[in-house]
């Protein structure tokens, strides 16, 4: 259950970020949603834990961002177009608005994620407990009796 709210939590710390970076940087629509969705996911996974900080949970986004580009941006995207991945300065330098977006969608949707992670459903005041006493009697050989007074 708690791997689950990890997740889901995740999905949608992803889910703002993405939309904000999909308005401004103007990528494919449904591959930037598919990728939110994932990264986001990953995040709820790495920071979806109440024993982190914002500092921690934003530097966490911020190089999973990072990680994120060099990854999908310089390596997968071109297999997938049916290219060869050149990790060259000249790729670097044209991917770089993706870059800048990948790292702000991994630091605020780090932030957001861990907001959501505490964030908990109130809970009922817990009843006060009646007080009992217990009396228990008995010796060598004999069966104890106990009881419970209102």
């Amino acid at each position: 259950m708690l791997l689950l709210r990890r997740l889901l939590f995740g999905v949608l710390a992803g889910l703002l970020p993405g939309a904000i970076v999909a308005v401004v940087a103007e990528p494919p629509w449904t591959e930037w949603a598919v990728h939110a969705v994932v990264l986001g996911a990953v995040l709820g996974l790495l920071v979806g834990g109440r024993g982190q900080s914002f500092g921690s949970a934003f530097s966490v986004g911020l190089l999973t961002g990072l990680l994120d580009w060099v990854v999908w941006t310089l390596s997968l995207r071109p297999v997938w177009e049916g290219q060869r991945p050149s990790w060259t300065i000249e790729e670097a330098v044209s991917g770089f608005p993706g870059l800048v977006a990948a790292v702000l969608f991994g630091a605020t949707a780090g932030l957001i994620c861990h907001a959501l992670a505490l964030w908990r459903p109130p809970r009922p005041a817990p009843q006060p407990a009646k007080p009992h006493v217990v009396v228990v009697g008995g010796g060598f050989g004999g069966v104890g009796a106990a009881r419970e007074l209102d």
